[in-house]
C-alpha cells in the first residue's frame, strides 16, 4: 500500500551515528519509492549508504543499494539553519540495460528547523555553546522517474512530492 511508518530503534543516539541524509518516500505515476542517500558521522568515515525501493503495480522492480548513484546540483544557503541544500538531488539506479533516474526538483521550502530551537534550559545554553549544528528541512519537489531499456527513455512521469534533509554534524558536501 502507500502507507508508511518510520520507528528508529537505536541503541545510541543517531548523531553518534549519522551526519546527515536525503530522504524521500512517494509515488510517480505507476511506480512507489523510498530513497534515502544517507552519510554516517566522522568517526564511521562519512561513509555513504543508499537505500532505493522502486515498486510497480505492487511488485518490486529496483531494491539492490549496491546499483544506486546518487548526486545533488545547485546550492544554496538555508537563512535559519545556515546550511546549503541542494536545488535538486537524483538517485540512479543501473541494473544491466535497465536503468531508473529519480530527480527531486526543490521548489519551496516547507520546514527549515534546528534543534535547538526545540531545546530548553541547560540543554539549550549547552547546545548554543558548542554551536550544536543539527537541523531538520523539508522541500516541497518536482519528482521526475524515467525509466530506460538499452539507452533509450520508456518511461517518464512526474509528480508532485517531498524530500527532507537531516543534519546531526558539521559536514554537508553535496561530493558525498
Amino acid at each position: 500500500g502507500t502507507g508508511y511508518h518510520d520507528h528508529n530503534w537505536c541503541t545510541k543516539e543517531m548523531g553518534q551515528m549519522l551526519d546527515h541524509w536525503w530522504w524521500a518516500k512517494g509515488q510517480v505515476g505507476p511506480y512507489m519509492f523510498i530513497s534515502a542517500h544517507i552519510v554516517t558521522a566522522k568517526k564511521y568515515g562519512y561513509t555513504p549508504v543508499h537505500f532505493f525501493m522502486l515498486s510497480r503495480d505492487g511488485k518490486v522492480v529496483a531494491d539492490d543499494d549496491e546499483k544506486v548513484s546518487f548526486t545533488t546540483s545547485g546550492s544554496e544557503i538555508d537563512e535559519h539553519t545556515g546550511k546549503p541544500v541542494p536545488d535538486a538531488i537524483c538517485f540512479d539506479y543501473q541494473d544491466g540495460d535497465t536503468r531508473y533516474t529519480m530527480s527531486y526538483l526543490r521548489q519551496k521550502t516547507m520546514v527549515s528547523q534546528k534543534i535547538l530551537d526545540f531545546a530548553k534550559g541547560w540543554q539549550k545554553a549547552v547546545g548554543e555553546m558548542i554551536r550544536y549544528p543539527g537541523g531538520y528541512l523539508r522541500f516541497e519537489a518536482l519528482v521526475t522517474l524515467e525509466s530506460y531499456k538499452g539507452g533509450q527513455v520508456v518511461e517518464h512521469y512526474e509528480s508532485e512530492g517531498v524530500f527532507e534533509q537531516m543534519y546531526f554534524g558539521q559536514k554537508i558536501d553535496f561530493e558525498q
